[in-house]
């Protein structure tokens, strides 16, 4: 088994040819993915990065009591055209609230993510955690007009589009946590994967990072709570969240910004960068 170097190292699995669309056209997944139909289990969330043939997914969900929590596939290996599959992680490490130490981030196995697509827009997600087995059926979440393109390589727009999987500039030096944001029109859905003050696993929602000004993004940030991800059936119902503060992104380029964030009183400005384990990127416009 191959440990973090990061929070997020890739889900390697190599392929000739990941898969295709009916038009010949590889398929890029990058982006929030949700369960199908849409809105009917409003409240977790899976993150796909996607980069060359290597992927990595983050499942934002809750614990069996209720309290928000994520786990991370970094690490997978190919079952075919359009399907991976690899180990799951809990992980643990340092309080948002002080200074980020990387050496007391620790990754311990619960089980397995497998994750088939039967096109772009469509999928299988089956997770395994502790022995107990959870099969969704998902699709990207659109939240804002227009939703991107993404593709594997290609070049930026003159608007770049930030959905990506993003960390502590310079690259590496707070590994075991990430940000997480989809940008759709003026819009950025932010999951900041961190660690609570018990070094638990917490991750805060900005579902409504908007367009504030010119390469700024500003919108209150959330603790959820819900079912537990082992629920069956999910009830959204049992979806709260609680307001405990606000975060500002402010992009220098297309691949460099700074995440300002006030949670439960403390502040924070950290410089980002998007985080690349893999060739070529993702471009979206």
């Amino acid at each position: 088994m191959r440990l973090f170097a990061s929070l997020f190292v890739a889900l390697a699995f190599p392929l000739s040819a990941f898969g295709f669309d009916l038009f010949g056209v590889p398929l890029n997944v990058q982006g929030l993915w949700w369960a199908n139909p849409p809105g009917s289990e409003s409240g977790w969330g899976v993150n796909i990065a996607q980069q060359g043939d290597t992927f990595m997914a983050a499942w934002f969900t809750y614990d069996e009591a209720g309290n928000a929590v994520w786990f991370v596939m970094p690490d997978g290996l190919s079952k075919g055209h359009s399907e991976f599959l690899g180990q799951l992680y809990r992980v643990t490490g340092p309080s948002f609230t002080g200074a980020f130490d990387p050496s007391k981030v620790s990754a311990t196995p619960v089980g397995q993510l497998d994750v088939a697509f039967a096109d772009a827009t469509h999928a299988r997600f089956e997770a395994t955690v502790n022995g107990t087995i959870i099969v969704k059926f998902i699709v990207p979440q659109i939240f804002a007009n227009p939703p991107p393109t993404c593709v594997t390589g290609g070049t930026s727009g003159p608007q770049p589009n930030f959905t990506d999987l993003w960390w502590k500039s310079p690259a590496g030096s707070e590994s075991g946590w990430g940000l997480f944001l989809t940008h759709q029109g003026d819009n950025i859905f932010a999951v900041w994967f961190t660690y609570d003050v018990d070094g638990k696993p917490v991750s805060f929602v900005g579902s409504n990072v908007a367009k504030t000004g010119n390469a700024t993004y500003s919108g209150p940030l959330y603790r959820t709570f819900g079912p537990a991800f082992s629920a069956s059936p999910w009830d959204p119902s049992r979806v709260s969240a609680m307001p405990v503060g606000s975060a500002t992104l402010t992009f220098a380029d297309g691949s460099n910004g700074t995440f300002t964030r006030t949670v439960q009183g403390i502040s924070r400005s950290d410089p980002i960068t998007r985080e690349v384990f893999a060739r070529p990127p993702t471009v979206c416009n």
